[in-house]
């Protein structure tokens, strides 16, 4: 009887020894598994940041070229010619002055918000400090490509 007992105790040996190694497989290919993802996960959390920081640097580098333009708008001198000596000339039409298109009223706005931003004011940017910006963020974008 013993021999009929026997012959079922080999197949549990060996599916119970496979069980067991398919176990310990999957203890230790999952945690490698985990590992990777926690890596991409690492990876992915320094890229977001550095995108961040592009995002910042870019918003930041556009109100500086705007308030180039705005300046440089400003400095622009008027395409019409001003006289204030000779108010006609020799057919005796009447010359522009500085007067005839001068606006009081944007003038006085224009005063107003001056002081209200002088305190909020940041020192301007030249084009030059501009285009080294734009280089530290083709920097920023390398770091994030590699």
């Amino acid at each position: 009887m013993t021999t009929s007992s026997t012959w079922w105790a080999i197949p549990v040996t060996v599916a119970s020894v496979v069980a067991l190694a398919y176990a310990l497989v999957q203890l230790t290919v999952e945690p490698e598994s985990v590992q990777k993802k926690r890596h991409a996960m690492h990876v992915l959390s320094e890229v977001q940041n550095i995108s961040d920081t592009v995002v910042a640097k870019l918003d930041i580098l556009e109100v500086d070229v705007h308030h180039l333009l705005d300046s440089a708008k400003a400095d622009s001198p008027n395409d019409v010619p001003l006289n204030s000596y000779y108010h006609f000339d020799s057919t005796g039409k009447k010359l522009k002055s500085k007067w005839d298109s001068y606006d009081v009223d944007a003038e006085l706005d224009k005063v107003d918000d001056d002081t209200a931003t002088s305190a909020l004011r940041r020192p301007t940017s030249s084009p030059d400090q501009l285009r080294r910006k734009v280089g530290e963020l083709e920097h920023e974008f390398e770091a994030v490509r590699s």
